[in-house]
């Protein structure tokens, strides 16, 4: 595959013979979390068990991963067994799995989907901090450790509801609202508000989308063997690009028109040509129009409800469909 070729070599690129071997296994390098995996990410993310990531790698249990230095823009999307979904950013570091917790975040900003048979998350900072849900409905957490050792648990609105603990006691925190931990674990209520950045990455975590990045994308088509896409967006020039990108990577490519992107229904019209077989990927690509939220609600509605395509108006997803996300890095990727 032609880009995945000249990825490879950049990346190996200047590198030693003996960095490219898998590092000896230490004790936190020797039992696989077995529900975990590396769904996305952008260099310069690092796992601590490996000398390279790769989206597909398998996580160990306390393995340390990374989005890198708080300076780049560097992202690191994960899975693990408590955690159906967390997505890292500003120089995060987080544990995998240790004895007793789900995750332990150690520095930066993770967000992460927490149910309510998960394991807490331990928190470091200044003080140290437990999460944990509270509601039944799955939970999307924005969870921040700056520089300072200030702990920041933020819930979007309208979702449920997680307890955060300290040395001081604990707090509820319902969706819309977070709570800002001192460094003697002193906890203060005030309200959240997602900034476009966090709001980009609620919305994946939300509706099960995985984040992407077109140098990256025929990395994860190619870990999950897709081979067929459906490409969603507004600009006729990023998805020609990108089209072309991923035909040189081997896999088959239709455009849906601009209109599915209010009208999710007519994406079934592009989705039905590949026939009921192929069970293409879907692969939104830039902005989205003010009702974007929206649109990766009904997408995600459509692939939990249904079991396969229905006639050739109807938009039924198989419940494996899986859809990425190219967002803008620069500005709102839901505008409006």
């Amino acid at each position: 595959m032609a880009r995945l070729a000249v990825l490879l070599a950049v990346a190996l690129a200047g590198v030693a013979p003996s960095a490219l071997s898998a590092p000896a296994r230490t004790t936190s390098c020797a039992s696989v979390d077995p529900g975990s995996k590396v769904t996305g990410y952008n260099p310069p993310a690092v796992i601590s068990c490996n000398s390279a990531v790769v989206t597909g790698d398998r996580l160990y249990q306390t393995e340390t991963v990374s989005s890198g230095s708080s300076s780049s823009a560097g992202m690191l999307e994960f899975t693990d067994t408590q955690l159906p979904d967390c997505y890292e950013i500003s120089g995060a570091s987080d544990q995998i799995a240790p004895s007793g917790y789900a995750l332990a975040h150690q520095a930066g900003i993770t967000f992460c989907t927490l149910l309510k048979t998960s394991r807490p998350i331990q928190v470091a900072g200044a003080s140290v901090a437990t999460v944990s849900a509270v509601t039944t409905k799955a939970t999307s957490v924005k969870i921040e450790t700056d520089s300072n050792g200030k702990i920041t648990v933020s819930v979007p609105a309208n979702d449920g509801t997680v307890s955060v603990k300290t040395a001081s006691g604990m707090k509820n925190v319902p969706g819309g609202m977070e709570d800002t931990v001192s460094a003697t674990g002193h906890q203060t209520i005030g309200t959240y508000t997602p900034s476009p950045a966090d709001q980009t990455i609620i919305t994946e975590l939300e509706n099960d989308v995985i984040g992407a990045s077109a140098s990256q994308l025929g990395f994860q088509l190619e870990t999950s063997k897709q081979t067929s896409v459906v490409l969603v967006g507004t600009d006729t020039q990023e998805l020609a690009r990108e089209a072309q990108l991923l035909a040189s990577d081997g896999i088959h490519v239709q455009r849906a028109p601009a209109s599915v992107t209010t009208n999710v229904q007519s994406l079934a019209l592009t989705y039905n040509k590949f026939g009921s077989a192929a069970h293409p990927a879907i692969v939104v690509v830039g902005s989205l129009p003010s009702a974007g939220s929206a649109f990766f609600q009904s997408l995600n509605a459509a692939r939990t409800v249904n079991t396969g395509p229905v006639g050739a108006a109807k938009l039924a997803l198989p419940s494996q469909t899986q859809i990425f996300w190219i967002a803008p890095t620069t500005s709102s990727a839901l505008a409006g």
